[in-house]
């Protein structure tokens, strides 16, 4: 009886050091293993963002207009994505930045190509003026007069056309249910600073409408080609003045702007009435004068009636 007791007082002691063990052993192995999986985690970002340099470089190098590459990588809690200077850079959940110098031609990502956690497939495409995309987004590259051979030097990040005339926009990411949105630029601003996020047409100012969640003072007809890579813009409504142009699909995802600038032809004589938005007139419907400006009914001298 006696051997019994003793016998349990010494399985009861085991079971105090197994425990004290354990008590001191997990927490230790927790860190070491966490410090194993973030060193892991930090060496698969570093590695994801020479890979995509690289894949730009190729692509560079070997690639022409239409080109494209798919890069598949694994990722590791990526919250942002950036390029400067040709520097592509990610910025993690925990504040860990890497960077990688990518190809010397211009190269833009859209803002959520390498962000989130796990498996990917990064695209990239080789667009006109030698810019390399990376990423689903769409984006805007240059600008032309309408018909212009995208290779022209007629296409930049800026072009002039005339009231009613169309005009040519290159890029990359443009499919079926993209839709252009030009915002007048008021002062000095530009850059896409006119453009302002929306869900329905009364979050945007009089006139706007909201345009796959973005304020649009016009979204004309366009017109994709070369698998997404040219977008024909066809349109009666540009008055004269400035603009910020820009692509955006379904999910409010924008490409970034490039500038429109409308002039009047030298022989071009405006009336009130013809259709075309002249500097001295705030409306101009083409034939009927109650047509609505900006939400208010216009006068018979393409002025607005805000009463």
């Amino acid at each position: 009886m006696r051997m019994n007791n003793k016998r349990g007082q010494i399985s009861s002691e085991y079971i105090i050091v197994v425990g004290l063990i354990l008590l001191l052993a997990i927490p230790f192995f927790y860190s070491f293993f966490r410090f194993l999986l973030g060193g892991y985690n930090n060496q698969m970002n570093a590695d994801m963002v020479i890979r995509v340099s690289q894949a730009t470089e190729t692509l560079a190098n070997l690639g022409g207009v239409g080109s494209k590459f798919s890069v598949p990588v694994r990722v590791a809690k990526i919250a942002q994505n950036d390029i400067a200077g040709n520097t592509l850079s990610i910025l993690t959940t925990n504040g860990q930045t890497y960077s990688s110098q990518s190809t010397s031609l211009n190269t833009v990502i859209g803002s959520e190509a390498l962000v989130g956690d796990g498996f990917m497939t990064v695209p990239l495409v080789y667009t006109y003026l030698d810019t390399i995309v990376i990423g689903t987004q769409p984006q805007v590259v240059g600008i032309c007069p309408e018909n212009e051979n995208p290779y022209s030097s007629e296409c930049q990040i800026d072009t002039t056309v005339h009231p009613s005339e169309g005009f040519r926009i290159l890029g990359a990411n443009f499919n079926s249910n993209s839709e252009v949105v030009l915002s007048k630029i008021q002062g000095s601003n530009g850059g896409c600073q006119t453009m302002i996020s929306c869900a329905i047409d009364s979050d945007c100012a009089v006139g706007n409408t909201c345009t796959n969640g973005v304020c649009a003072e016009l979204s004309p007809t366009i017109t994709i080609s070369e698998e997404g890579l040219v977008a024909d813009i066809g349109t009666a409504q540009t008055g004269v003045g400035d603009y910020d142009v820009a692509i955006v699909n379904p999910d409010a995802d924008i490409s970034t702007c490039v500038s429109l600038e409308v002039t009047p032809s030298d022989d071009q004589e405006f009336y009130c009435g013809d259709g075309i938005i002249s500097e001295d007139e705030e409306c101009d419907p083409p034939e009927d004068s109650s047509e609505i400006c900006g939400g208010n009914e216009c006068k018979s001298n393409c002025m607005c009636n805000n009463k």
